[in-house]
């Protein structure tokens, strides 16, 4: 199904002026990050936010998703928290790749801990 989302998205005719995309929720895991990588390489798409909040991803689904970050593009913020994408993750990205990328990536050193805490915060709302 994310193909077909990502497929109409990158249509030249479709074009949209969509500036956030929430994805969250959504179990992509690996198979899913490549299409979600297809439309953050996509320099058609002025998508600045890009929420993927709880969706099963890993650590190959990060680098798979992050290894298409280009400055060129209008991605600022990619928001991973509450995947089991592993701790210390976030460490490594900040040390070796993310001085050199504009898009703020936000993750979850401990994934269950905040799922938990999201989850609480949705039952007070």
């Amino acid at each position: 199904r994310i193909g077909k989302l990502a497929d109409a998205l990158l249509e030249a005719e479709a074009a949209l002026d969509l500036s956030e995309l929430d994805l969250s929720g959504n179990p992509f895991a690996v198979e899913g990050a490549k299409e979600v990588g297809r439309i953050i390489a996509s320099g058609e798409l002025k998508l600045r936010v890009l929420r993927l909040q709880n969706c099963a991803l890993d650590l190959a689904a990060f680098w798979r998703l992050v290894g298409n970050l280009d400055d060129a593009r209008p991605l600022t913020h990619l928001d991973l928290r509450c995947n089991p994408i592993g701790r210390g993750t976030r460490r490594c990205w900040r040390s070796q790749m993310g001085p050199t990328i504009r898009c703020e990536v936000q993750l979850s050193d401990h994934p269950l801990k905040a799922h938990r805490q999201a989850r609480l915060d949705d039952e007070e709302a």
